[in-house]
């Protein structure tokens, strides 16, 4: 069974809501978080209903129409994310401790559930098929993507919109900033990669994608496969290689790797066998949008985005191959050297 990307839309740190990133390229932060340059969501969303949303519920709702509003109605919505609506869960601890736990109003406990973005997703859109949230931390994105393959493999539906969305609170910024996760300097993003530093930049954004049986245009990007697995001391060159395997591939086959690093020396350690190799185009992508449990989806915005304009952004480039024309693409993650993410995507 194949499954064809026909549509995204995505809000993230970069101006990709509106395609500018391509002309403009990057959008240079300062400051250990990146966060998302928002559009009007008017454009999407009812003002009446716009005033009472929560800011991750405008950026889930405003990536999914804007993504629906270039492809086809949904059959089913799946969504990853590491968080959730992590402000507004902070908002009801709140309220529990001013109201010592006693007459407590329902609506922050329901607007605090992981699963709000993709209800209130479904009310708009009138999508009353299958519906689900997944949260496992990095890898949530990927087991959103591997639920909405095999919905389509068993052909319980045609098209899913499946997306991947996370968003930054100070409180969740202060807590992990003590575990020494984020930079205390050297923290321009246009300079990320330069030296050898302890942490990385906050990230979040929203990036939705109309998932198919069949493509609808004439410039299609396929999902070829993704894998997750669980591991503290993995050979990543030879869980690449098996994985590959199953798709009938092999890592000579791919002519872009799209990888995880984020600038933390002991993180992007773990990608130099894979990086070593190959001769593949190396391309980066979290100094565009940040480190956060999700991010893995805005990479696979940037490697459809490769495959239908045959083209590398200048500022994602690590290392250009002599492959120019680009037709299989590895996307690589991993969250502690522990939990590990493979996708590709093929032209």
């Amino acid at each position: 069974m194949k499954a064809y990307i026909n549509a995204h839309g995505i809000i993230s740190p970069q101006r990709t809501f509106d395609g500018a990133f391509f002309e403009n390229g990057l959008e240079e932060y300062t400051q250990p978080q990146m966060h998302c340059i928002e559009p009007d969501y008017k454009e999407f969303i009812n003002p009446a209903k716009l005033r009472r949303m929560s800011r991750i519920l405008k950026m889930g709702l405003g990536a999914a129409s804007l993504c629906v509003q270039r492809g086809t109605q949904p059959d089913a919505i799946v969504i990853g994310s590491g968080f959730g609506c992590l402000a507004d869960l902070e908002k009801f601890q709140y309220a529990m401790k001013a109201e010592n736990e006693q007459l407590l109003s329902p609506t922050p406990f329901v607007n605090s559930s992981h699963n709000m973005i993709s209800s209130q997703i479904a009310i708009a859109l009138g999508c009353n098929g299958y519906n689900m949230t997944h949260f496992h931390a990095a890898l949530s994105f990927e087991n959103a993507l591997l639920d909405t393959l095999m919905l389509l493999n068993s052909g319980d539906a045609q098209n899913v919109l499946v997306g991947g969305i996370d968003e930054i609170t100070e409180q969740l910024f202060s807590i992990t900033d003590k575990l020494n996760i984020w930079r205390k300097d050297n923290c321009s993003n246009k300079n990320l990669f330069e030296g050898t530093h302890r942490g990385t930049l906050m990230g979040e954004g929203a990036a939705f994608f109309i998932i198919g049986t069949k493509p609808n245009n004439g410039n299609p990007v396929q999902i070829t496969g993704t894998h997750t697995f669980i591991d503290g001391n993995a050979d990543i060159v030879s869980e690449a290689a098996d994985f590959l395997g199953t798709l009938n591939l092999t890592i000579a086959d791919i002519d872009t790797m799209i990888l995880g690093r984020n600038g933390d020396a002991e993180n992007d350690c773990v990608y130099d066998a894979l990086e070593n190799c190959c001769q593949a185009n190396i391309v980066h992508y979290k100094h565009l949008c940040g480190e956060y449990r999700t991010s893995s989806a805005f990479a696979m915005w940037l490697g459809a985005n490769i495959l239908q304009r045959q083209q590398i952004p200048q500022c994602a480039i690590k290392r250009k191959s002599g492959k120019n024309n680009y037709s299989n693409i590895l996307i690589y993650n991993h969250l502690n050297g522990t939990e590990h993410a493979f996708t590709v995507l093929s032209k």
